[in-house]
């Protein structure tokens, strides 16, 4: 990324940016605010569950209702039987290219467009064809995380793999730029498809700074509301994702049954409504997970599978929690703190606390 003053950049995103409720959209937020620095005008089109536009600290936003996503019975059968849902994927290219060729114009007059991970092959495929200058912001690799899946789905996760490499393949080779969050990612995209190292850019996630001054007073009366006598652990994570979706399932299966002086505390988007009960609290979506970080004994991470740097660590860290994390998701992230542990000592190390 080159920044130069009065550039016209395109966003091409999925989900509301400027909520910032998970990791991708922290991510994107976080690269329109380096963006603004250099750049005189920003347009971001997002898809999302609504149709809106407006304008917020200088940037535009279009948002467009990506009708694929939405969860259905038959979605969630198809889901149940094979770990994934074809579908949505294969719909949302089409609808995506749809939406997205209403604004042919807009995108004929930026000088560079960003697109927000391989998952948009419709709106790759549009813009190419627009021979406009095209930037792809990864956020993780998608054929990473289907391998890594191959530990616990390997049917799933080889098919998955397999598909990815075809599709990642083809945008990774024909972007001008690609943004990545790690090393790790930078090297697998240059060892699996073969690409020039420099013409790969690693931007780290990053996390603001501690504010106890700020939400310590709701960290104390968030405790008190729950009314939470045994000790806290706190998982964060938008359970639309597979990977946290995983994460989840282990921490209400394996964990809570056998850790019962410990409550633990799930926050994030909740989008199959898994209701609270004996020691789990589920919360939904919340504008800020730092009261939450403070009011919990210990942070957790168990995660099988996944991609990128995980944010939700980063957030543990700020606030010097003890943090319980396997391997996967202390990857990118360096610290001499926090040692990775196997799925099977979460229990173990829990009943110590």
């Amino acid at each position: 990324m080159n920044p130069t003053l009065n550039k016209n950049i395109v966003i091409i995103s999925l989900g509301d940016t400027e909520r910032k409720s998970d990791g991708y959209e922290i991510h994107t937020s976080r690269l329109i605010e380096q963006l603004k620095m250099t750049s005189n005008k920003i347009t971001v089109i997002q898809f999302s569950q609504k149709e809106d536009e407006f304008e917020t600290d200088g940037v535009s936003y279009i948002s467009k209702k990506a009708l694929s996503r939405k969860k259905s019975k038959l979605k969630k059968m198809i889901a149940g039987v094979i770990g994934f849902n074809p579908l949505s994927q294969i719909f949302f290219q089409f609808e995506s290219y749809y939406k997205l060729s209403k604004y042919k114009r807009l995108i004929r007059e930026a000088d560079e467009v960003y697109i927000g991970g391989c998952i948009f092959y419709g709106a790759f495929r549009l813009v190419k064809s627009l021979k406009k200058k095209i930037l792809i912001d990864t956020h993780f690799i998608s054929k990473d995380l289907a391998l890594k899946m191959k530990s616990k789905h390997r049917i799933v996760g080889s098919i998955l793999a397999q598909i990815w490499h075809i599709i990642e393949n083809n945008i990774l080779n024909n972007v001008d730029e690609i943004i990545t969050v790690s090393e790790n990612d930078k090297n697998f995209i240059a060892r699996h498809y073969k690409v020039d190292p420099k013409n790969i850019k690693v931007i780290h996630n990053e996390v603001a700074a501690a504010d106890f001054e700020k939400y310590q007073p709701e960290a104390i009366k968030l405790k008190n509301d729950l009314a939470i006598k045994n000790k806290i652990a706190l998982f964060i994570g938008n359970l639309g994702a597979v990977h946290n979706a995983d994460a989840e399932e282990f921490i209400r299966k394996k964990l809570a049954p056998h850790t019962p002086n410990i409550t633990y505390v799930i926050v994030g988007k909740n989008p199959d409504k898994l209701e609270s009960k004996e020691n789990i609290i589920y919360t939904g979506f919340v504008d800020a997970v730092d009261p939450y970080i403070i009011m919990a004994d210990v942070c957790l991470a168990p995660l099988a599978f996944g991609g990128g740097t995980k944010i939700k660590v980063l957030d543990y860290m700020k606030y010097g929690k003890e943090i319980l994390a396997t391997d996967i998701a202390l990857e990118g992230i360096s610290s001499e703190d926090i040692q990775p542990i196997k799925l099977n000592m979460f229990a173990s190390r829990l009943n110590k606390i």
